[in-house]
Parts: structure tokens; C-alpha cells; sequence
């Protein structure tokens, strides 16, 4: 992808890309009388894929099961790092893993669906790992509110 443009007096630039799938993007000076060709170090663009959550009961019992669904957008290369990961989030705040999932071929998307147990309420999300063109994501978080 190239795209020209202009520094301004103190050096400073500015332009406007949207990158499709992961990418290094760096900027270069053309030569001139004085001075050669120079090239700034590259910068790793990453885009992450939109995860969508859909949970069958935001309410359940204690020992319910409960299922957590959704879509993966672009699709995901599916075999052995295949896998999307449901997670809770714990009292510090981080994310931990539940339960992995494997993935399936929905046309343009990737759809998983993954069923689990719960006994106490919770935050919930489905995070997916990096690949070659793409950086990790995860869906938005669910509350999950777990009573007798």
C-alpha cells in the first residue's frame, strides 16, 4: 500500500490508512541533493477480528448449563489452532481461561458454540489467538447472574 504525501516545516506528517489485515507500515524520505533515501523503522499495524457473544440464559440456576454462541468475522483458518477460548474474569480484573472450543466453518465467518456448567455468577467473554494476518480478539463481556 503506498500513499504520498507532504512534512510539514518542523518534520511532523500525518496520513490516513485503513488497514485490511495485519501489516508494517513505515515512512520514506525520497533522496535528495543532500541528503540519500531514508526509511523510518516499521511499525506492526495489527487488526483484530469482531467476535460476537450470545449467551441462552443470562439468569440461570446454580448447575444450569448454559451455552455461549456466536461468530467469528473474517473466518478463521480452522485446524489445529482452531480454538476460541471462553473466559471469566476473576477478582483482579484479568480474564482467565474456562474452556476452549473448536471452531467451525460458517461460510465468511467462523461460528463456535460451547456449553458449560456454572455454579457462581461471573463475567464472561470468547477470546481468539492471533494468526498470521490477524491480531487476538474477544467479544464484548457478559454478565452472567448466577441464582438458586
Amino acid at each position: 500500500m503506498l500513499q504520498e504525501g507532504a512534512a510539514g516545516a518542523d518534520g511532523s506528517y500525518a496520513f490516513t490508512v485503513v488497514p485490511t489485515r495485519k501489516a508494517y507500515f513505515s515512512v520514506v524520505a525520497p533522496a535528495t541533493a543532500t541528503a540519500g533515501r531514508e526509511a523510518s523503522p516499521g511499525l506492526l499495524v495489527t487488526v483484530r477480528r469482531k467476535v460476537s457473544i450470545k449467551v441462552s440464559d443470562r439468569t440461570p440456576r446454580k448447575n444450569q448449563l448454559v451455552k455461549f454462541s456466536g461468530f467469528i468475522s473474517p473466518s478463521y483458518p480452522l485446524g489445529a489452532g482452531g480454538v476460541a477460548t471462553l473466559q471469566r474474569r476473576d477478582k483482579t480484573g484479568a480474564f482467565t481461561n474456562v474452556k476452549a472450543v473448536l471452531l467451525k466453518a460458517a461460510g465468511d465467518y467462523t461460528s463456535y458454540r460451547v456449553r458449560v456448567r456454572l455454579r457462581s455468577p461471573g463475567v464472561y467473554r470468547i477470546a481468539v489467538p492471533s494468526s498470521t494476518y490477524y491480531g487476538s480478539g474477544a467479544s464484548v463481556s457478559v454478565v452472567v447472574r448466577v441464582h438458586r
